[in-house]
């Protein structure tokens, strides 16, 4: 473990397992171990503190090292730690923001939508590439998901780019994994 890794949480909870029955209809391969990423933030006396938005909001939070080496996989994707000054300064325009509680059912309808004319497409007009995104909402709140895309990005090292993933889209777990795995 080390300073900006991303940490990912075993799935726990009704809407994980809910919400990740239904993202495992749509990524087979996705092997379901979890739901909520972090950042690693600052290593503290047995344990770390961790960036992640929650529906508290984005919030540096403690964690014991024995739940961590229990409860979470840890990936690294940066090559190297971030300078101090980059992470502060994203710190400071992302901490306290609201969680986007909007963001799932959102993102479902959206990856049903996309997913629905990616079979009309392919079955009535073949010789047609359909480009759709629905449009992000409530910009300035915050998921799990979104907080480690965009931290990777503002340290230089950007995950939607890795996986041809357009910005205008919610990044969903499976995106993620997709990206660490294939490196």
């Amino acid at each position: 473990m080390k300073v900006a890794d991303i940490v990912e949480f075993k799935r726990k909870g009704f809407m994980s397992w809910f919400l990740g029955g239904l993202l495992k209809l749509f990524n087979p391969s996705w092997d379901g171990y979890g739901w909520h990423l972090a950042i690693l933030w600052q290593p503290g006396y047995d344990g770390w503190y961790i960036l992640e938005a929650t529906g508290q909001g984005v919030r540096k939070n403690w964690y014991d090292r024995t739940y961590l080496q229990k409860n979470t996989r840890i990936w690294s994707w940066l090559d190297e730690a971030p300078l101090d000054g980059y992470m502060k300064t994203f710190l400071a325009r992302h901490i306290n923001k609201r969680y986007d509680v909007a963001v799932y059912i959102h993102t479902l309808v959206q990856y049903l939508l996309l997913r629905a004319i990616e079979w009309f497409q392919k079955t009535f007009i073949p010789w047609h590439k359909f480009n759709i995104s629905l449009p992000r909402v409530l910009n300035n709140r915050w998921t799990c998901w979104e907080i480690v895309f965009w931290f990777c990005r503002d340290m230089g090292k950007p995950i939607q780019e890795s996986i041809g993933l357009d910005y205008t889209r919610y990044p969903l777990i499976t995106d993620f994994l997709r990206a660490v795995t294939n490196r």
